[in-house]
C-alpha cells in the first residue's frame, strides 16, 4: 500500500466512524488488516469507544475492548487509560490498634501503620463525660488528647449550663480507675484514636472511569478488564507493576440500587495487589459480587475488604480464601453468618485476623 493510498484509507475509515457509520469503518479497518492504518484511527475510534465503555451493559463493554483486541492497536489502549493514575502515597483506614494489642503476630501491622505511635499517644489521653440532659440528650464520652479534650470539655459546659448532668475530664487511666463507667466498662483509647495503613500505588481511575452510582460498578468492569486484557501497553504494564491498591469508588455507596457488581477475572494481574477493597459496591439489598474467585489469583493480597450483605455470592468453605496465603485482613462486616459457617472461614485462614 502507497503512503497516498494509506492516507486515503484513514481518512475514510476515520470519516465512516466519525458520521456514525461505525461498524462500516470498522469492518473496513479489519480488512485492510495494517497495522499503520489501525494507528492512524486509534484517536478517532478511542472516542467512539468510550462512549461504549459508559454504557451499563457488561455484554456491550466486552464487545467495545473486544474489538480493541481484534484491531490489535496499543495506542487505543494508551489513549483511554492516559488519565488513570497512581498515586504516591495513601492510607488506608483499618481497625488495626484493636488487633495488635491482641494478636501476638504484629510485625506487620506495625510495619505498616502508626500503630507504635497510637500506643504512645495512648499515655497520655482523657476521658470527656456528660451524663447529659435527662429525657432529650443521651450521656456522651470522648477520648483524646489534652487540647481536644479541652475544648469538648467547654461545648459540654455549656450543656451543663443549661440544664445538663455534670461533666468530668480526666486522664483514660484515672478514668477507668475511679469513675463507675470505666471501672464496669474500661475505655481503650485505643479504640478512639484514628489509624490507617500507609500505602503507596493505589489506583486513580481518572476522568473516564471515575462516574455516579450506579454507572461506576461498570465503569471498574470497563477499567479491569481493560487493563487485564492488554497488559504489555506501556500504561497497563506500569499500572500492573506498581498499583498496590484497589478500591471501588465512593459514589457507588450512594445508590439505592446497584446491579451485579461483575468482577473481571483479569483483575488477577494485578500480582501485587495489597489492599483490595470492595465493599463500596456491596452496600444495598440489590448489589452482589459475581466472580468472586478471581480474587484467589492475587496472591501478594494482605487486605480483603467484602463487606455486604446477604447478596453477595460466595460460599463459606470456598477454596478462594485458602489460596491467600498472605492475608493479614479479611473484613466481612454486615454479614449474617451462622456461626458454623464463621468457623469454616476461620479454620481456611488460620493466620488471618477476620472481622466480622
Amino acid at each position: 500500500m502507497t503512503k497516498t493510498e494509506l492516507k486515503e484509507n484513514i481518512t475514510k475509515i476515520n470519516k465512516l466512524i466519525r458520521s456514525g457509520n461505525f461498524e462500516g469503518g470498522i469492518e473496513l479497518a479489519l480488512t485492510l488488516n495494517n497495522r499503520d492504518i489501525n494507528k492512524g484511527i486509534a484517536k478517532t475510534l478511542s472516542v467512539k469507544i468510550k462512549k461504549k465503555l459508559k454504557i451499563r451493559d457488561y455484554k456491550i463493554i466486552d464487545s467495545a475492548i473486544e474489538l480493541i483486541r481484534k484491531l490489535n492497536e496499543p495506542s487505543i489502549v494508551e489513549y483511554l487509560l492516559k488519565d488513570v493514575s497512581l498515586t504516591e502515597q495513601t492510607y488506608y483506614s483499618i481497625s488495626v490498634k484493636y488487633w495488635a494489642l491482641k494478636n501476638s503476630k504484629v510485625n506487620w501491622i506495625r510495619k505498616n501503620s502508626n500503630v507504635d505511635e497510637l500506643i504512645e499517644k495512648s499515655k497520655d489521653t482523657y476521658v470527656v463525660y456528660s451524663e447529659g440532659i435527662p429525657t432529650v440528650t443521651y450521656s456522651w464520652m470522648s477520648v483524646s488528647n489534652k487540647e481536644e479534650a479541652l475544648e469538648n470539655f467547654k461545648s459540654r459546659k455549656k450543656i451543663e449550663a443549661e440544664g445538663g448532668g455534670p461533666v468530668i475530664m480526666m486522664k483514660t487511666e484515672k478514668f477507668n480507675q475511679e469513675h463507675p463507667i470505666g471501672k464496669k466498662t474500661p475505655v481503650d483509647p485505643l479504640k478512639h484514636l484514628s489509624d490507617h495503613l500507609k500505602l503507596k500505588g493505589a489506583l486513580l481511575k481518572g476522568n473516564l472511569f471515575e462516574g455516579s452510582a450506579p454507572v461506576q460498578v461498570y465503569l471498574d468492569y470497563a477499567l479491569f478488564s481493560l487493563i487485564g486484557l492488554f497488559p504489555n501497553s506501556d500504561k497497563s504494564k506500569m499500572l500492573i507493576d506498581n498499583c498496590t491498591f484497589i478500591q471501588l469508588s465512593d459514589v457507588v455507596s450512594t445508590a439505592r440500587n446497584l446491579p451485579m457488581w461483575k468482577l473481571p477475572k483479569t483483575i488477577s494481574v494485578f500480582k501485587k495487589i495489597r489492599v483490595l477493597d470492595l465493599q463500596y459496591g456491596l452496600t444495598t439489598d440489590s448489589s452482589s459480587l459475581s466472580n468472586i474467585d478471581a480474587i484467589a489469583e492475587l496472591k501478594n493480597l494482605e487486605v480483603l475488604n467484602i463487606s455486604g450483605n446477604l447478596q453477595l455470592q460466595f460460599k463459606p468453605h470456598t477454596k478462594t480464601f485458602s489460596k491467600l496465603k498472605n492475608l493479614k485482613f479479611l473484613i466481612l462486616e454486615r454479614f449474617y453468618f451462622q456461626n458454623e459457617k464463621k468457623e469454616t472461614i476461620k479454620n481456611l485462614l488460620p493466620n488471618t485476623e477476620i472481622i466480622f
